[in-house]
């Protein structure tokens, strides 16, 4: 079985407000994935040239969350 397919339905330059909205999303039972989160967390000054911390649910859940 292969990696589920994940769709971006958010992005965030701080690191602390893409873990406050994973948490919420995680609490209603959706799978959360944050890109770039350590990138932005240990030089928080590029968050913009790679688009900052990039929160990803699978695709089914997109709309829910």
């Amino acid at each position: 079985m292969g990696e589920p397919k994940l769709f971006l339905v958010a992005g965030y330059d701080e690191v602390y407000k893409a873990e406050l909205a994973k948490t919420a999303l995680e609490e209603e039972g959706i799978f959360v994935v944050l890109h770039d989160r350590e990138t932005v967390a240990t030089d928080w000054i590029i968050s913009n040239a790679v688009g900052g911390v990039k929160l990803k649910v699978r695709q089914e859940d997109a709309e829910r969350a």
